[in-house]
């Protein structure tokens, strides 16, 4: 039986990734913040894929659906880079619910280089890929 690593693990580039409780304490502050701006029942956090996985958090708004993952890393570009392919592959994948908008959540602040990384995925992608910055101090979503 395999458990959850609950210590730090060193990624190539030196990037350490954080251990789980970080990434649950991050996603139940998310999915609270995204229910006091848009309902409770708008928001579902673990929410199952259809194709055997599960994404971070979903919001409905309307016919639309919003996915966010939570990342952990020390900085948007890596929380961008490790949400990426699992953002796709949960709307995209054949059988899967397509999202409007997917959205990575990170405590690092968007720098210039990451923002303009986003725009590029999106001008010249088409990809609905966006990044929100978690708050934990003020326990907000930062757009």
């Amino acid at each position: 039986m395999f458990r959850k690593a609950l210590f730090n693990v060193r990624r190539p580039g030196g990037e350490a990734a954080r251990h789980s409780t970080e990434a649950k304490r991050l996603t139940v502050c998310a999915g609270q913040a995204l229910g006091w701006a848009f309902g409770r029942q708008s928001v579902a956090a673990e929410q199952a894929t259809g194709t055997g996985f599960r994404l971070d958090i979903a919001t409905k708004r309307a016919d639309k659906y919003w996915f966010y993952e939570i990342k952990t890393a020390s900085s948007a570009r890596m929380c961008i880079r490790d949400a990426l392919g699992q953002l796709l592959d949960y709307s995209c994948w054949p059988g899967s619910q397509e999202a409007e908008r997917l959205i990575v959540v990170g405590e690092p602040i968007l720098d210039a280089e990451a923002a303009a990384y986003l725009v590029k995925l999106r001008d010249h992608f088409g990809l609905p890929i966006y990044y929100q910055q978690f708050d934990l101090i003020g326990g907000r979503l930062v757009e």
